[in-house]
C-alpha cells in the first residue's frame, strides 16, 4: 500500500496540469510540458479588445468581428539556444468563429496535425482551433521547426483548453466536389455583399468546371427569403448584372463581379454556386449542395 501511495504521488508531480474550470488559462500555459529543454521565458501576457493593438498592431482589427475577447501569449525558450516558440491563444465568440479564424490563417502548403479540433503545421508556424479557441504557435530564432516539436507543443496547449468539436455549420459544405481544405467562415459581408450577412465559402470542381460555393447563414426562413430579394434588387441596378430567372426560392443571375451565379433558399440558409460561365452550368453542383443542406 505504501509503495502504491508513493507511485501515485510521483505521477501527480510529473503529470501535466489538467485544464479545469477553476484553473486560469494563464496558469496552465505557464506550466506546459512538451519537452525537457523547453521552459517558459517570461510571464504569460494577456490582451483584450482594448489593447490587442499593442501586441499585433495592424492585425488586431481582423479578430474583432469573430467575437474576440481575450488573448494569452507565452514564450517558451529552448535551453542553450536562440530558439523559442511563441504561443498565442485567442478566445473567440463561438466554435464557428474559432473555425473561421483558423481557416483564414491556414496555409495551403501546411500538412494536417492531430491537435485540437483541427490543426495544421508548416515550416515555421503551427495552427489549430478547439471550440471557440484559436491557437497560433510560431518559431523564433530560426526559419523552421520540426513538426514533432510543434505537434507536442500544440497538444500540450490543447490539454489546457475546454473540449470542443467542429461547429455543425461546417457540414453544410461537405459535398462532393468541394475542394478539401478550402472552406472558410466569414462573419460579415460574405463575398463582399452586405446582404450576404455571414456565411461559409469554398472552392469547388464539377463537370470540368472550377468555381466556388457558398452558404449564407440567417436566423429565419423569412430573413433568408429577404436575402434573395436584396440580391435581385442589387443586380437590378445598372452595371451590377442581371437576373436570368427567378422563382420563389431560386435566383439565377449574371453577376458582373462573379459571372454565373445560382442561388437557392433552403430553410434559413441561402446556398449558392458560382462559375465563370452561365448560371445553368451551376445546377449539378447546386444539387449536391442542396442534398447536404437538407440532411
Amino acid at each position: 500500500m505504501r509503495n502504491m501511495v508513493i507511485l501515485c504521488l510521483a505521477l501527480a508531480v510529473i503529470a501535466p496540469m489538467a485544464a479545469t474550470a477553476d484553473t486560469p488559462l494563464e496558469t496552465g500555459l505557464a506550466a506546459l510540458n512538451f519537452g525537457p529543454d523547453w521552459k517558459l521565458d517570461s510571464t504569460v501576457n494577456q490582451y483584450t479588445p482594448e489593447n490587442l493593438y499593442d501586441y499585433i498592431d495592424g492585425e488586431a482589427e481582423f479578430f474583432l468581428p469573430y467575437g474576440f475577447d481575450h488573448c494569452w501569449s507565452a514564450r517558451y525558450a529552448k535551453k542553450d539556444s536562440d530558439l523559442a516558440l511563441v504561443i498565442d491563444v485567442y478566445r473567440l465568440g463561438s466554435a464557428l468563429d474559432g473555425f473561421g479564424v483558423y481557416t483564414s490563417f491556414r496555409r495551403p502548403e501546411a500538412i494536417p496535425m492531430a491537435a485540437g479540433t483541427e490543426g495544421s503545421v508548416a515550416e515555421s508556424l503551427c495552427l489549430f482551433y478547439q471550440g471557440r479557441f484559436f491557437v497560433q504557435i510560431a518559431v523564433s530564432g530560426a526559419s523552421e521547426m520540426t513538426a514533432d516539436v510543434f505537434t507536442a507543443c500544440a497538444k500540450s496547449v490543447a490539454a489546457q483548453l475546454p473540449a470542443g468539436g467542429a461547429p455543425e455549420e461546417v457540414a453544410l459544405l461537405r459535398a462532393e466536389g468541394v475542394v478539401k481544405g478550402s472552406d472558410r467562415y466569414v462573419p460579415k459581408s460574405l463575398l463582399g455583399y452586405t446582404f450576404f450577412i455571414k456565411g461559409l465559402m469554398a472552392d469547388a470542381e464539377w463537370d470540368g468546371i472550377k468555381g466556388r460555393v457558398f452558404v449564407v447563414l440567417s436566423d429565419s426562413d423569412e430573413k433568408a427569403a429577404a436575402i434573395l430579394d436584396q440580391y435581385a434588387e442589387y443586380l437590378g441596378k445598372e452595371g451590377n448584372g442581371s437576373v436570368v430567372s427567378r422563382d420563389k426560392d431560386t435566383l439565377s443571375v449574371i453577376d458582373t463581379m462573379y459571372k454565373g451565379v445560382l442561388v437557392k433558399r433552403v430553410g434559413n440558409r441561402v446556398i449558392g454556386v458560382i462559375n465563370p460561365d452561365t448560371p445553368d452550368k451551376s445546377a449539378p453542383m447546386m444539387a449536391k449542395l442542396e442534398a447536404v443542406a437538407k440532411k
